[in-house]
């Protein structure tokens, strides 16, 4: 039976914790009514009728209450799905701001009936009383130039790693682990980029499959840590804390990849239902981008079923405030934002000054942030590489592209490579964030790994359940002569010296580095290039055995890293300069030894010396000779360009040459198909 609540005037939609009780705003912008049902210890349920405010907002306090108090909305409203309204009085709802739920997001129980209710989640309620200024002390505050990015699913990085308890492999509190520490340090690594941390939802055909959706890019609760990655479930938001205090105590950097162009409600059959855990239910019109003048179909901008209405000045509200959450109580340093053309796009077409874009530059909190834009969704004219505007950087797709095509001896990838290593100034400007605008990374969570980049020649995802139709087609990779794992030592060898060859690439290059994790243990998933899927060992690092082929990776990149920090050329902060009789910042040469010509630069095919010049404060030149041939080729090594005698090997990708083993201008030397060598001038 309802009971009337007390009268409560929120300044904040979601719960707020009082001494004698608990206050629920919720906003249902179409509804009649709004009921709030209580679930007790006792599987008592109690409901009570929430109070109609202005703007849409239904509120009211009830006394007595605490947290751990499970509860949901039952919204009653129109239902005509022409009108596009999909309320259903039948159905218990979550609360998209709650911090905390019990139950699980499975879709299958909601399929077979849509009230259900027995097998939906409940939000629950927390005290979550924080200063939202409490961690902005403890930021270490990497600056852009300085920063070398480590994408990592929280599960994956630390599962099988035998030197952390199994009480908390796969969690939270692993993250911030010695162990974890002690390997971030190694790598050189500064900000750890994390794969979708909050409450998620799986779609049934994956729960039909006995599969899950792991990497988290279903989004249903947009203020609270997933409970997988907790050891106490109800207390996922305060170990998730823990670990972004203990991360930042060490000097790491955490950035969030969040998700507001879709949501996991998916989208809906020729009946027009979905699956409805919050927003559909709420108000559908509100919350969701209709197709214009046919309000009961969605626009899908995202290849998942929906899209969030971000024009509307509620939902643009519910962003911005779960985005100061995490920055401000949570403590996070930044945000990686998921197919963020959406976030873009005012009435369906992208602009930079976006209402909710330019809220977020212009936020006193937020626009202090790292900030970082994937610049494409699936809708019309969706690619948008290069428009975001500072404090915004990007994924920088075209760079991945161009070193592998480089790497896998694409015969006319020469000339987008050297622009690529240069940083990308076709794309980006100084209006844009100038050199370190370009987030350069060569893999990600989504595509092959890079062992797997040089064993497979095409994808393997059959065990996806959706016939290998899922994944790119489009990988730019090369096995060396044989398909997935070999035995032969030459492809072993060769495979190696590609791997490291792209890592010094990425380190060595204009821009910002993103590394994805287990790339510097030869990680593979089986020529699975779509493992969204996958909650299991074919996803986790394995840290107890290593590939031949992927040996002393951590290493090899600690010393890229090293080079990088120690030397500027390497951290450009403006557009680089071929150098010539007025000087510069880089040269270009072919194998011979002499400066590329316009000939060269379309005859020559993937090899070539590249020379970084250090100008301050000492003056020196960084060769990097770099041959992404299928043999073997000669190269001739250039005159140092500021009058030394000689070149001193740093890193031979082939490993043949010992730590500062010196080399005359115009000596010739052989380098292995693949390989790199990285020497400066003595």
């Amino acid at each position: 039976m309802a009971s009337p609540l007390v009268p409560w005037s929120s300044h904040a939609l979601g719960t707020e914790v009082r001494a004698d009780g608990v206050g629920f705003a919720v906003f249902a912008g179409h509804a009649t009514s709004v009921t709030l049902v209580t679930l007790h210890d006792e599987g008592r349920e109690c409901r009570h009728g929430l109070h109609a405010g202005q703007n849409g907002i239904w509120s009211g306090f009830l006394q007595g209450a605490a947290p751990a108090l499970r509860y949901g909305f039952f919204v009653d409203g129109p239902s005509d799905r022409h009108q596009g309204h999909a309320h259903h009085a039948g159905r218990r709802l979550v609360d998209p701001r709650a911090r905390s739920f019990e139950g699980e997001f499975d879709a299958l129980p909601h399929l077979r009936s849509a009230t259900h209710n027995d097998a939906r989640p409940w939000s629950v309620v927390t005290d979550d009383r924080l200063d939202a200024t409490r961690a902005l002390a403890k930021r270490p505050h990497i600056p852009w130039r300085d920063t070398v990015i480590y994408e990592a699913h929280v599960r994956a990085l630390t599962k099988r790693h035998p030197a952390i308890s199994r009480e908390i492999q796969g969690t939270y509190a692993a993250l911030a682990h010695p162990a974890m520490l002690a390997h971030y340090k190694a790598l050189g690594v500064t900000t750890l980029e994390l794969l979708p941390v909050c409450e998620s939802a799986t779609e049934a055909h994956l729960v039909k499959s006995g599969l899950t959706n792991y990497w988290g890019y279903a989004p249903i609760g947009y203020f609270a840590a997933s409970r997988h990655y907790a050891r106490h479930p109800g207390r996922a938001n305060d170990e998730f804390r823990s670990a972004i205090d203990a991360l930042h105590e060490a000097g790491f950097e955490v950035v969030l990849d969040v998700v507001f162009n879709h949501t996991g409600e998916g989208g809906e059959d020729a009946n027009g239902e979905g699956i409805t855990w919050h927003f559909r239910g709420l108000d559908r019109r509100t919350y969701y981008r209709t197709q214009k003048g046919k309000p009961e179909t969605l626009v899908d901008f995202s290849g998942c079923g929906n899209t969030l209405d971000l024009d509307h000045p509620r939902v643009i509200e519910f962003v911005l405030d779960a985005l100061r959450y995490w920055a401000g109580p949570m403590g996070v340093d930044g945000f990686r934002f998921d197919l963020a053309a959406t976030m873009a796009r005012s009435h369906g077409k992208f602009g930079h000054e976006s209402k909710l874009l330019a809220a977020i530059r212009h936020d006193p909190l937020l626009g202090q942030l790292k900030l970082i834009a994937e610049p494409w969704d699936l809708g019309p004219e969706g690619y948008r590489l290069g428009q975001f505007q500072q404090p915004f950087r990007e994924w920088n797709d075209r760079f991945r592209d161009s070193v592998r095509a480089f790497w896998i001896g694409e015969p006319s990838a020469l000339g987008d490579f050297a622009t690529r290593i240069a940083g990308s100034a076709d794309i980006f400007n100084a209006v844009r964030g100038g050199q370190t605008a370009s987030i350069n990374y060569v893999t990600a969570h989504d595509g092959f790994t890079l062992a797997d980049l040089v064993a497979y020649d095409r994808k393997h995802n059959e065990d996806n359940g959706e016939n290998s139709r899922d994944g790119s087609d489009a990988n730019r990779s090369w096995n060396g002569g044989e398909e997935g794992p070999s035995r032969n030592p030459e492809v072993r060898a060769e495979r190696r010296r590609r791997m490291k060859s792209m890592l010094a690439t990425l380190l060595l290059s204009g821009g910002t580095p993103m590394l994805s994790h287990g790339d510097e243990r030869a990680r593979t998933q089986m020529g699975n290039n779509n493992a969204y899927c996958h909650d299991g060992p074919l996803t986790w690092i394995d840290w107890t055995h290593i590939a031949d082929h992927g040996r002393d990776l951590v290493g090899w990149i600690g010393s890229l890293v090293k080079l990088r920090m120690q030397y500027a050329c390497f951290r450009p902060t403006a557009p680089l300069r071929d150098h010539g009789a007025t000087g510069g910042d880089v040269g270009w040469y072919g194998p011979d030894g002499h400066p590329m010509t316009d000939a060269s630069w379309r005859e020559l095919g993937p090899s070539f010396t590249w020379i970084s010049l250090e100008h301050e404060p000492e003056a020196r030149a960084f060769a990097f000779l770099a041959n992404g041939l299928r043999e073997a080729k000669v190269f001739r090594l250039p005159r140092p360009p500021h009058g030394g005698r000689g070149w001193s090997v740093l890193l031979d990708g082939a490993d043949r040459f010992p730590p500062a083993y010196r080399l005359e201008g115009g000596d010739s030397m052989v380098l292995p198909s693949g390989a790199v060598l990285i020497a400066t001038e003595t």
